[in-house]
């Protein structure tokens, strides 16, 4: 797909970075900001997580290669050392030399996916076309290409999971403890509308448990035991740890599960939550 990318002439940069543009490379003559990649990135008109980088240590000229996210189309070229000459050839085979299925795995792909969650600049608009997206339902998209459905919430990106609605996460606690997840995912279903909801409140509680601290050792353990026997792993985090929860997200982990005491004010268990006036939890109280 590279073969006509660049005329055969070759290329220098005295700051050894390059802009990819139609058919040649452009250099940038001075470094931006600190010439950090971030700082490279932004300098040509991308959030820093709308390219993906990609080193390439065993390359004998370049040292890295951006592209747009999900895709192989080139953005930026960063050579070893500055001054070097490089051409059409260099570039390409350093292109065909990259394990694409690798950087698009599905681990890299959750990580590309969460930043962008986190960054709340990911919109269907940019999404659709490097993902091939098509609508399953209101708000809701399938990329059959990366295996994964998308949930958009006023057409930014707000939260994904695998097309067979399991994360890595779930995966890993999945072939360790499978009963355990079939016991999460059956209190779900009890209280979310639909699969793929009650799927991705596994998801996030498996999320949670490989980020809490001594895992199942934890000592907060009992304290978010339902009253089914599972243990929210994301209460724990949020009440013991300090993770910031937004009332949504609190919601829709808590669904029938929580009572509403007064404005912003929620019980769940031994619980009390206190939200702010951004929607922010602002305390947790153990009552008994």
């Amino acid at each position: 797909m590279f073969g006509k990318l660049f005329s055969p002439k070759k290329f220098k940069s005295p700051t050894g970075v390059f802009k990819a543009e139609k058919e040649s490379l452009i250099p940038i003559d001075v470094m931006p900001g600190n010439g950090s990649i971030n700082a490279l990135v932004l300098s040509l008109g991308y959030p820093t997580n709308h390219l993906h980088t990609v080193f390439t240590f065993d390359a004998p000229k370049i040292q890295s290669l951006s592209v747009k996210m999900f895709t192989q189309e080139l953005v930026m070229v960063q050579l070893k050392e500055c001054e070097m000459e490089i051409s059409k050839d260099d570039v390409e085979k350093t292109i065909n030399s990259i394990d694409w299925r690798w950087e698009y795995s599905s681990l890299n792909v959750e990580d590309i996916l969460e930043t962008g969650i986190n960054e709340k600049n990911l919109s269907l608009d940019i999404l659709r076309p490097v993902m091939l997206l098509s609508k399953e339902g209101e708000n809701l998209y399938k990329s059959s290409q990366f295996h994964v459905y998308l949930q958009f919430e006023n057409d930014i990106l707000k939260s994904f999971t695998s097309a067979d609605l399991e994360n890595a996460s779930t995966k890993w606690l999945k072939g360790i403890n499978p009963q355990m997840v079939q016991h999460m995912l059956e209190e779900a279903l009890k209280f979310q509308d639909a699969e793929f909801s009650a799927k991705d409140e596994v998801n996030k509680q498996t999320d949670a448990l490989r980020n809490l601290p001594d895992g199942i050792n934890n000592p907060y353990l009992d304290l978010h035991r339902s009253s089914a026997g599972n243990i929210s792993f994301f209460n724990i985090l949020i009440t013991h740890y300090k993770i910031p929860c937004s009332i949504d997200g609190f919601k829709l982990m808590n669904k029938g599960r929580y009572q509403h005491t007064g404005n912003d004010i929620y019980k769940v268990g031994h619980f009390i939550y206190a939200f702010d006036e951004h929607g922010q939890l602002d305390n947790s109280t153990q009552i008994g």
